[in-house]
């Protein structure tokens, strides 16, 4: 029971932070000028790929129930959480450009510095 409830609130939380992303996402576009319905088909075909992404981590955790691998799986979890940080980093940037504030506070020197390091590794 406890675990339904879990998962009821994790599903919540991440479409309530998908749809602060689309809001924010929206507000900046409309902020700029630059309203494009291209842009905002592509913003939607993204969301789409997250949500089949979610419901494969969903079907994997079903199907573990079923096939005794030696532990519960709990991918799932996983997928929603890497989707919210993903919003997270999303609506801090949409933050940024509705805000020159936020844009220049600490907390996104932070993300500059982040974006750097991931373009120094090789691997990127």
């Amino acid at each position: 029971v406890v675990w339904k409830a879990v998962k009821i609130l994790v599903y919540a939380l991440t479409i309530a932070f998908s749809a602060v992303d689309y809001a924010t996402g929206e507000s900046k576009a409309v902020n700029n000028t630059n309203f494009n319905s291209t842009v905002m088909r592509k913003g939607i075909f993204n969301k789409a790929g997250l949500i089949i992404i979610l419901l494969l981590g969903s079907m994997i955790d079903f199907t573990i129930q079923y096939i005794d691998i030696g532990f519960q799986s709990r991918v799932w979890y996983l997928f929603c959480g890497a989707s919210i940080i993903m919003k997270c980093s999303s609506i801090f940037e949409n933050a940024c450009a509705l805000n020159d504030k936020i844009a220049n506070s600490k907390i996104a020197e932070f993300f500059v510095k982040a974006k750097e390091v991931k373009k120094d590794r090789w691997w990127s």
